[in-house]
């Protein structure tokens, strides 16, 4: 599905983000269709600063449109990882990724961008992973993955095409390193051609 296609379940989740002022960012293949080639998907990736204490209030919102777990939000924040939204009326999924302690993530969301995208004759303004660390994510999810993912890689590669004369390399090095993929970087940027 594309954007306007993820809007119905999207725009609720940022919404209630936005009021409460919790910081997050949109990744995952919604943010390399937007910086790369474009391409449809089943659902959004969302990297949020959630703490325990909003659990209770966003489980009752969002169970009006979403079939959401309070236990599964709760386990998520206490461990760092992700619970997932489905949105009654289309199905689609969203992913939350809890930030956490996670040093990426941290940076991941000091450094989110603001974005206004176009949505068919209107337009919606959204924080958005940048560039720099939706290729490292991607890195990190090929290689999770046992580095099979034909789509991850292509992801990347939309990527970097559309991105590298604004790309921050020695972010991206660095993280690399950090994060232990720095071999995939250098070979995606050998099969780009990126010097």
């Amino acid at each position: 599905m594309s954007l306007p296609d993820l809007l119905p379940a999207l725009q609720p989740v940022l919404a209630e983000f936005d009021r409460l002022e919790i910081a997050y960012y949109v990744g995952g293949s919604v943010a390399s269709s937007i910086y790369g080639e474009p391409r449809s998907t089943l659902d959004v990736d969302i990297g949020a600063d959630l703490s325990e204490s909003v659990v209770r209030e966003l489980a009752l919102l969002w169970g009006r449109d979403f079939y959401v777990s309070e236990p599964a939000m709760r386990e998520a924040v206490e461990q760092g990882r992700c619970f997932n939204l489905i949105h009654l009326a289309t199905s689609l999924k969203v992913d939350v990724f809890v930030c956490g302690t996670d040093e990426f993530n941290a940076s991941v969301l000091s450094r989110r961008v603001e974005r206004t995208v176009a949505v068919g004759e209107s337009s919606l303004s959204i924080w958005m992973a940048t560039p720099e660390d939706v290729i490292l994510h991607k890195l990190v999810w090929y290689r999770k993955g046992g580095e099979i993912s034909e789509r991850q890689w292509r992801d990347i590669v939309g990527v970097l095409k559309q991105q590298q004369h604004r790309l921050n390399m020695d972010y991206i090095a660095e993280w690399a390193d950090r994060l232990h993929i720095r071999d995939l970087w250098e070979r995606i940027r050998q099969e780009v051609a990126i010097p």
